[in-house]
């Protein structure tokens, strides 16, 4: 068995996210956080680092919390084809923040994965409502390894709570400081009826949105909750913890 040496320098750098794949008895596989790997089902087994021995056969992943390993967190495998889910898998991470999923049958045409995590807590508890990875293919006997994620929520400033509001209003919140890729949009949604939502446009790695007028789909003097939409690409997208307002008076 041919042996491989990890020097100082490379350690270091596997601390801050870079995953290195040691193929035992073929070469080295490195990849970026930012998009998923599929390994080729040839090959038996991997390390990664911290220690994780990974076997053929799995989709493989990391959670975090604000940048730190997220333990006991339950996660779900969907398959999903033309909009149905006839397959599904859980599991929770270990201490390190690691999950993996095996015995997933192979996607086949208009079929795709996703992982996902859901907050049951009906109060804000330092975690995002949910999160779901970006969509990917998967052949049975490979291997998959998906970008990291961290579920840290967003935390709400303006409006508050059970606030009244007019408009123009400028919505705050704080970014989460551990994933300056994340892409944010406010979003409003109706409560009486359910009828009504508005996304908001992509505003970046920003902290406010200011909403000068209606959208069309939100009815006038609207009970409503607020909350905000991440679209990370590469990573996949999330939802925060809501808030309630009521709109006292609104431009038509």
């Amino acid at each position: 068995m041919r042996k491989y040496s990890v020097s100082i320098t490379m350690i270091k750098l596997l601390f801050f996210s870079i995953v290195l794949v040691v193929v035992l008895g073929t070469s080295v596989f490195h990849m970026s956080a930012s998009h998923a790997a599929s390994i080729s089902p040839s090959q038996d087994h991997y390390i990664y680092f911290p220690l994780v021995t990974v076997t053929k056969g799995q989709i493989f992943g990391r959670v975090t919390l604000s940048g730190a390993p997220a333990g006991d967190v339950p996660l779900v495998l969907q398959l999903e084809v033309n909009s149905s889910i006839p397959f599904t898998l859980t599991t929770i991470t270990d201490a390190n923040g690691y999950y993996s999923f095996t015995g997933m049958p192979s996607t086949g045409s208009n079929a795709v994965y996703q992982v996902s995590f859901s907050n049951h807590s009906a109060a804000p508890d330092g975690r995002l409502v949910g999160w779901t990875t970006t969509a990917f293919t998967y052949s049975e006997g490979s291997t998959v390894v998906l970008a990291s994620f961290d579920i840290a929520d967003v935390s709400l400033i303006f409006p508050s709570d059970e606030a009244n509001i007019l408009l123009p209003t400028t919505f705050r919140w704080t970014p989460r400081p551990f994933t300056p890729s994340d892409n944010y949009r406010l979003f409003l949604g109706e409560h009486y009826y359910g009828l009504g939502a508005w996304y908001g446009p992509l505003v970046g790695y920003a902290d406010s949105y200011t909403l000068s007028s209606r959208p069309i789909s939100i009815p006038p003097y609207c009970r409503c909750w607020w909350q905000i939409v991440i679209d990370n690409a590469g990573y996949g997208h999330g939802i925060s913890h809501t808030r309630n307002i009521t709109v006292s008076a609104m431009n038509q």
